[in-house]
């Protein structure tokens, strides 16, 4: 069983390492750096206060969606509360948002 999980971790580790090390052409550069500019332009200002308390709930009990509770928002902290935040996923998420700013109360 060992030698399987060994060989297993590393042809994973190959495969990434492969795939990690070709280059990725794209002929569509302008087009991406005009839709780029485009988004960054439109986009609002983001504040920079960082609800600590918000962030603090999230990280010890955002599997329950209580942050999302505290926000108002009662349909997300249902699914939250049912999914386990998501599996983890979602309240990752909402904590990075936190920390950036995009998220407060």
């Amino acid at each position: 069983m060992k030698k399987i999980l060994l060989t297993l971790v590393v042809v994973a580790s190959f495969a990434t390492a492969i795939y990690a090390s070709f280059p990725i052409v794209n002929e569509n550069v302008n087009e991406i750096s005009t839709v780029i500019e485009q988004a960054s332009n439109s986009t609002a200002p983001i504040s920079n206060d960082i609800d600590w308390p918000l962030a603090i709930i999230c990280w010890l009990v955002g599997i329950f969606g209580v942050h999302q509770f505290m926000l108002g928002n009662t349909g997300k902290g249902l699914l939250y509360l049912f999914t386990f935040g998501l599996c983890g996923i979602g309240v990752l998420i909402d904590l990075i948002n936190i920390l950036t700013g995009k998220m407060s109360r």
